[in-house]
């Protein structure tokens, strides 16, 4: 036993150092407001509610009205992108449009019958807003539209949208609302994804109608993408409109100095589309100049 405690007294424990490293939390800095900074000034019947927010670090640098609830529009398409993309369909895949498709307002046009692809089928309802992409969508998910609308609906309850609500895929139901803090966190999500992101930054989009043998063209509608002068890197977009919501944008964009931090901003009820893509740039150049930025 003496032999026994004599050699337990010598040992050395050795334990691994990760047992005693100290955890260290690292601080994101985040811009601070200019003491000389002036507020941004909102003209009369501008927009209905607004908030700019820095990408990074979360921070909202600029609300008017954030928690106001409002009829998104085709902002919809952006929820219907995530829950579509969620299927993990093929992208490669061919499928025809369909009569049942065709629900109004802006629309690919091509004929029912045409075959296009699941990826042209996506950017078609990003990048040029078509109402009836976005409802072939749904329709070819594999899920009823009842279960599509319904999985948009919980995948709003995920992301934390508190003041989210959906009725239908492509956003021709007014009853598509949400707040414009809630819209900011949509849009966070959407912009970085992968499949949505390269749509929302496209100019423009050509791909082949399979079987015609013909091609088609769409443009985006988003404005601060389609102008080169404006020194802009817009990062993702998406418009939308109804008589009931007026225009809406939400726009991820930095600017044109290559350390300028990344902002998305969204505008809802401006009274035109130019108007709304004005604001939307006038409030991330504000927020750029009244705010003092950490260094990268």
């Amino acid at each position: 036993m003496r032999r026994l405690m004599i050699a337990l007294a010598c040992l050395t424990i050795v334990l691994p150092t990760a047992v005693f490293a100290k955890t260290t939390t690292v601080k994101v800095k985040t811009p601070v407001l200019k003491k000389i900074a002036t507020d941004y000034t909102r003209q009369a019947d501008a927009f209905t509610s607004a908030i700019v927010i820095d990408v990074k670090t979360g921070k909202e640098l600029y609300t008017y009205q954030p928690d106001k609830v409002w009829p998104i529009a085709s902002l919809t398409k952006l929820m219907n992108a995530l829950v579509f993309l969620d299927q993990k369909p093929n992208l490669d895949r061919i499928v025809s449009m369909k009569a049942a498709d065709e629900v109004g307002g802006g629309r690919l046009r091509v004929s029912v019958g045409s075959k296009l692809s699941i990826r042209d089928l996506i950017y078609s309802a990003i990048v040029g807003s078509a109402n009836n992409a976005a409802m072939a969508m749904s329709r070819v998910s594999g899920l009823s539209q009842k279960t599509f609308i319904a999985k948009m609906n919980s995948k709003a309850k995920v992301l934390g949208l508190k003041t989210a609500h959906f009725a239908d895929p492509a956003g021709m139901d007014p009853k598509n609302v949400m707040s414009a803090r809630d819209m900011g966190k949509l849009a966070k999500v959407a912009f970085s994804t992968v499949n949505i992101q390269r749509p929302a930054s496209t100019p423009t989009y050509t791909f082949a109608i399979r079987n015609s043998g013909g091609t088609h063209t769409i443009k985006n509608t988003n404005a601060l993408l389609m102008d080169d002068s404006n020194g802009l890197l817009v990062t993702g977009g998406k418009t939308g409109y109804l008589v009931e919501s007026q225009y809406n944008f939400a726009v991820e964009m930095r600017g044109a100095a290559t350390s300028s931090p990344k902002l998305l901003v969204v505008v809802f009820g401006a009274p035109s589309m130019p108007r709304s893509a004005d604001v939307a740039q006038g409030l991330a150049e504000w927020a750029w100049n009244a705010y003092d930025w950490p260094s990268p």
